[in-house]
C-alpha cells in the first residue's frame, strides 16, 4: 500500500514538473526581452545648427515649346510657292508662301465697287434725311400752294412757288408824245398815288405807240400788291405828271419754285398761298419715318459692303502668306501646286519651352499663377533655372481615388535646354534661413506636445537618463530630413534618438510607450507630393 502511494505521488510530480518546464522558459525569455535594451537598441546624436530649411511642391515632365501655330490661307486657292525649308528660322513678316492672285483680285474689285455704292446711297438718304423741311430759296410772297396737310409729296416736286414782290412794275400813259418825250429811259422818279402811296421808280422803257412809260418800282416796303391799279403822280426834276387813267401794278420778277428734296407725308404747313416768306424760311415739314427705315437699312448694306470688302482685302494680302510670330519651320505640309485648304505649315517657337507636371490636389492650394519655380535637369545636373507657373487646369484628372491637376511651368531662360529633355520641377512653398534645425527623427511626441532628448550620452541609456535629458520644444516648418526649433533647443546642443537594429518593440524599463511623430511638425507640409530641400550654414 505504501509503495503504491508514493508511486501515485511521483506520478503527480512529474506531470507538474512537464507543465511549468516550458512555463519557466517562455517566462524567462519574456523577461530578457523586456529588460535588455543594449543588444537591440543604439542611439545616435544630433547638433543643434543653423540652416535653410525649404519646402516645396515637386514633379517632373518633358519640356516643350511653349507656341506652336498651324499657317492657314484665308483663300482657297492654289500654292504657286513655298519660300521656307522645314529647319528654317523665321521672323513675323516672312513669306512663307505664295498663292495665285487672279480670282482674288477680281473679288475686291467687286466688293470695292459695291462698298462704293452702297456709300454714294446711304449719304443720298441721309441728304434726304437733313432736306424733310421744305425751305424758302427767296423772299417774297408765296403766290402758289402745291401742298396740303398729310399729303404724299415725291422728291423734286415743287411744293410752292415764291414771288420776289420787292420790285413792281407799272405802266404810266400819256396824254401826248410831247409829254411823254420830256422823260427819258433810266430817268429816276418819284411819286404818289391817289390813295396816297409814296413810291420811288425808275423809266425802263418808252413806247411812243402809245405814248406809255415802262416804271421799276421799289416795293421793298411791300405796300403795292400785284393787280392793283392807281392813278399815279411822277415828277422828274422840275417835270411832274399824273397819268389820266390808272396804272396796273404787276409783279416784275418771274416766280421762283420751290421743290421737295425729300419724299415722304406733309406733316405740318407753316406758310401757304399769299403768305410773305423771308430766304431760308421753313414752308412745310416732311414725315422722315419711311426714311428712317431706309436709312437704316442702307446702313447694314454698307456695313455687310464693308465687311465684304475687308474680307476681300485680307484675301489678296493673304496671298503673300506671311509668318505671324517667329520660331523654326517644323513640318511643311503642302507644295507647289496643291489647293490651299488647311495646314499649309507649321510654326515653332522653340525660344520658349514649358513644363506640364501633375500636382495632388491636397497641395494645388498652394500654388498660384505668376508663382517661381526652380528647375533642374539631368542632363545639365550643374545647372539650375527659374520657371513662372503660367497656367493651372480648370479640371483634374482622377485616378484610384486621388485627383491630380496639371500645371503649366514656363521656362524664363531655357539655356542649354531642348524640347524633349525631362525637367525636374520645385514649386517653392515655405523658406526660412538661418533657423535652427535638427533631423526629423530625432523628435517625439506624447500628449504634451514635442519633445527631445538632450544629452549627449550614447552608452548605457537608462529610463532615468531619458526622463532626465527630456526636453519639450516648439517646431516650425519641416522637410523630409530636418526640421525647424523655434524655442527649447540652443545651437550647439546635442539631442540623442534611437537607432534601432532589430526590434522596433523594445521598451525601456520604467517607461510607458511613447509614439514618434506620425506626422509633421506644426508648420510642416504632409504628402509625397511635398519635399524639402535643407542647407546647413
Amino acid at each position: 500500500m505504501k509503495l503504491s502511494k508514493l508511486s501515485k505521488r511521483n506520478k503527480i510530480i512529474i506531470i507538474a514538473a512537464i507543465i511549468l518546464i516550458p512555463v519557466i522558459f517562455f517566462g524567462i525569455q519574456f523577461i530578457g526581452r523586456t529588460t535588455t535594451s543594449s543588444s537591440d537598441v543604439t542611439y545616435g546624436t544630433a547638433t543643434v545648427e543653423k540652416g535653410t530649411i525649404t519646402t516645396a511642391v515637386t514633379g517632373s515632365g518633358s519640356l516643350a515649346a511653349s507656341s506652336t501655330y498651324e499657317v492657314k490661307s484665308l483663300a482657297n486657292a492654289e500654292i504657286e510657292s513655298i519660300q521656307v525649308s522645314e529647319g528654317d528660322t523665321v521672323v513675323p513678316g516672312d513669306i512663307l508662301a505664295v498663292l495665285n492672285s487672279d480670282s482674288a483680285k477680281l473679288a475686291l474689285d467687286k466688293a470695292q465697287l459695291a462698298y462704293d455704292q452702297a456709300v454714294v446711297a446711304k449719304a443720298n438718304i441721309e441728304k434726304q434725311m437733313s432736306s424733310l423741311t421744305i425751305v424758302s430759296t427767296a423772299s417774297g410772297i408765296i403766290t402758289k400752294s402745291n401742298i396740303s396737310l398729310y399729303q404724299n409729296i415725291q422728291k423734286g416736286t415743287s411744293a410752292v412757288e415764291i414771288t420776289d414782290d420787292s420790285t413792281m412794275e407799272g405802266k404810266v400813259y400819256f396824254a401826248s408824245l410831247s409829254l411823254l418825250n420830256q422823260f427819258t429811259s433810266g430817268q429816276a422818279v418819284s411819286g404818289t398815288t391817289a390813295s396816297g402811296k409814296s413810291l420811288g421808280a425808275t423809266i425802263t422803257d418808252i413806247d411812243p405807240s402809245d405814248n406809255s412809260a415802262v416804271l421799276k418800282i421799289n416795293n421793298s416796303s411791300g405796300v403795292f400788291k400785284n393787280g392793283t391799279s392807281e392813278i399815279i403822280t411822277i415828277s422828274g426834276g422840275e417835270l411832274t405828271y399824273t397819268s389820266l387813267q390808272p396804272c396796273a401794278i404787276e409783279y416784275l420778277n418771274s416766280p421762283i419754285s420751290v421743290v421737295a428734296k425729300a419724299e415722304g407725308e406733309i406733316s405740318k404747313i407753316n406758310y401757304t398761298a399769299g403768305n410773305r416768306v423771308s430766304n431760308g424760311a421753313a414752308i412745310a415739314l416732311i414725315n422722315g419715318d419711311s426714311l428712317k427705315t431706309s436709312l437704316a437699312n442702307q446702313t447694314l448694306t454698307v456695313k455687310e459692303a464693308a465687311l465684304n470688302l475687308k474680307n476681300a482685302k485680307k484675301t489678296v494680302e493673304s496671298l503673300n502668306i506671311a509668318a505671324e510670330q517667329g520660331g523654326t519651320v517644323s513640318a511643311i505640309a503642302l507644295a507647289a501646286g496643291d489647293i490651299a485648304a488647311g495646314s499649309i505649315m507649321t510654326i515653332t517657337n522653340y525660344d520658349k519651352l514649358n513644363v506640364v507636371i501633375s500636382v495632388d490636389e491636397l497641395d494645388l492650394d498652394k500654388i498660384k499663377a505668376g508663382q517661381e519655380a526652380d528647375i533642374t535637369s539631368d542632363v545639365y545636373s550643374d545647372q539650375s533655372y527659374t520657371g513662372i507657373i503660367k497656367g493651372i487646369a480648370l479640371e483634374g484628372v482622377a485616378q484610384n481615388g486621388v485627383s491630380t491637376f496639371d500645371v503649366t511651368i514656363e521656362l524664363a531662360d531655357k539655356g542649354e535646354l531642348k524640347a524633349g529633355m525631362t525637367a525636374n520641377i520645385d514649386i517653392i512653398i515655405q523658406k526660412s534661413e538661418n533657423i535652427l534645425k535638427i533631423p526629423v527623427d530625432a523628435i517625439q511626441k506624447d500628449d504634451k506636445g514635442y519633445f527631445v532628448y538632450k544629452t549627449s550620452q550614447t552608452d548605457s541609456v537608462t529610463a532615468d537618463v531619458l526622463a532626465q535629458s527630456k526636453t519639450y520644444i516648439k517646431t516650425g516648418i519641416s522637410d523630409d530630413a530636418y526640421t525647424e526649433v523655434t524655442s527649447g533647443l540652443a545651437q550647439g546642443d546635442v539631442v540623442i534618438y534611437e537607432q534601432v537594429a532589430a526590434s522596433t518593440n523594445t521598451r525601456f524599463p520604467g517607461m510607458g510607450s511613447t509614439d514618434r511623430q506620425s506626422t509633421p511638425p506644426d508648420g510642416a507640409s504632409a504628402g509625397k507630393a511635398s519635399s524639402g530641400q535643407n542647407t546647413g550654414n
